[in-house]
């Protein structure tokens, strides 16, 4: 295995390694560990935070269920 996914809710702000949106304090969204291997080539892992929509826009939906109503309704998810 070269990837752990987790799902967490944001304590502060931080921002999606795919496309830049703000992950706000209170919103769902995952963090990926990806350990070296023919992508990663480096020497250490690299650990990406993704917002919901692009989890949603790349089929991970199951783990990021729940997401908080207030949160699909202020990205457009709904």
């Amino acid at each position: 295995m070269s990837a752990i996914t987790h799902r967490r809710v944001a304590r502060q702000s931080h921002r999606c390694g795919d496309c830049g949106n703000r992950i706000a304090a209170g919103d769902v969204y995952l963090t990926h560990l990806r350990f070296p291997d023919e992508i990663n080539t480096s020497d250490k892992p690299w650990r990406i935070k993704e917002c919901a929509r692009c989890a949603i826009r790349y089929g991970r939906t199951l783990e990021l269920d729940p997401v908080p109503y207030e949160q699909c309704a202020r990205e457009g998810l709904l």
